[in-house]
Formats: C-alpha cells, sequence, structure tokens
C-alpha cells in the first residue's frame, strides 16, 4: 500500500525510516506540554496552561501521523516480523495514544483540570519508555 511513496523517496535518493523523523515531534511536544503546565502552575498564568493544551493538541496530531507511519515503516523495513521489541513498541505507542488523547478531551472541556499535568507528565514517562528500546 504504501510502497509507491517509499519508492518515491528512494528515487529522490532518502532510503531510510519516516518513523524515526515523525516521532521526534510529538515527544519535543509533550516535553514542552509538561514545561508549560509547570509554568502555569508556579505563575498561575493561564495563558501557559493554555499554550499546554495547543502544544498537547500538536503532539496529538503528529502522533496520529507518526503510528501510521511507524507501520508502514515496519511493514517496509521489518517484513512485519513481530519482533519483542515491536510488541512493546505498539503497547506503548497506544498508551501514549491514550494518554494525550484523554489531555486533548480533558483539555477542551476543563483547562483547570488538575489531571491535565499528571497526563502531561505520564506521557513524558512514556515517550522516555519508548526512546530506549
Amino acid at each position: 500500500m504504501s510502497h509507491w511513496f517509499y519508492d518515491f523517496l528512494a528515487a529522490l535518493g532518502y532510503s531510510h525510516p519516516l518513523h524515526p523523523v515523525l516521532v521526534h515531534v510529538p515527544a519535543g511536544m509533550s516535553i514542552g506540554a509538561l514545561g508549560f503546565s509547570i509554568l502555569a502552575a508556579l505563575t498561575k498564568q493561564a495563558a501557559f496552561r493554555a499554550t499546554a493544551y495547543h502544544v498537547a493538541v500538536f503532539a496529538l496530531a503528529f502522533t496520529l501521523l507518526a503510528i501510521p507511519v511507524g507501520i508502514f515503516d515496519w511493514q517496509r523495513f521489518y517484513g512485519g516480523a513481530w519482533f519483542f521489541e515491536i510488541q512493546i513498541k505498539a503497547v506503548l505507542a497506544a498508551l501514549y495514544l491514550l494518554l494525550i488523547a484523554s489531555a486533548a478531551v480533558i483539555g477542551r472541556r476543563c483547562l483547570e483540570s488538575r489531571a491535565l499535568p499528571v497526563l502531561y507528565f505520564a506521557r513524558e514517562a512514556l515517550i522516555k519508555s519508548l526512546c530506549r528500546r
């Protein structure tokens, strides 16, 4: 299904997986959301809380892009082999998606929710777990 795209990139001279490039965006945005959430707690500034939420939504958008690209990379470069490392990453990615989607839903309803900083921190912990594999 995605072979035409990888063939096109290879014709341009790019033959590497795309997923590792894309996952840096939600990883960085998770750090940003946590950082703005901490700033909001320290300064009591609503703008920092709103920025943390907007950064989390941006991370969700790129997560929704990175997951299918990761599946395409896995099929293209690993032949769809269900290695233990792939199984672990799939579980952690699902947990991360659940946390980031929860933060987006809760933040949309109530930016003052005390659950948001906890979700931001939990996402950051999952990112660290994903990056170690």
